[in-house]
């Protein structure tokens, strides 16, 4: 287990600049949609929500997420913003990785699906400020 402070605003509204989360690490690539993972992007740690799984197609659009050809509600979000449509055709070791705050983030949109081999450490509790605290 780790505790990390948060560099950055592309999970917000959800995690916050300078919030505190435990993570946990990953075993056997035990992952599952909406989950919020850490993972390393050219020698960076970086953290994202997983939002397409191994061997899906996945799709946004009209600020809607497309999971196989079905409308997902993001349970998470008010709204996802997103200013251009995006496509992912996910091989069996691969995911799709983005960042809550879709309009500020360094994800999947610029970068392209994840090698799920990549994936570090799942966050499994956000612990400071007090009022944030939550798993």
């Amino acid at each position: 287990m780790k505790i990390i402070k948060i560099d950055g605003k592309s999970m917000k509204p959800n995690i916050d600049e300078g919030q505190y989360i435990m993570t946990r690490k990953i075993r056997n690539n035990q992952i599952q949609r909406g989950d919020i993972v850490l993972f390393n992007y050219q020698n960076k740690m970086m953290i994202k929500r997983v939002i397409g799984l191994p061997s899906e197609i996945i799709e946004l659009r009209d600020n809607s997420l497309i999971i196989n050809g079905n409308k997902e509600e993001e349970t998470y979000l008010e709204q996802r913003k997103t200013k251009i449509a995006c496509m992912w055709e996910l091989l069996d070791n691969q995911v799709v990785l983005l960042g809550d705050n879709s309009l500020d983030s360094l994800d999947s949109i610029k970068f392209g699906p994840v090698n799920i081999n990549q994936i570090m450490e799942r966050v499994f509790i956000k612990l400071w400020p007090p009022r944030r605290v939550k798993s």
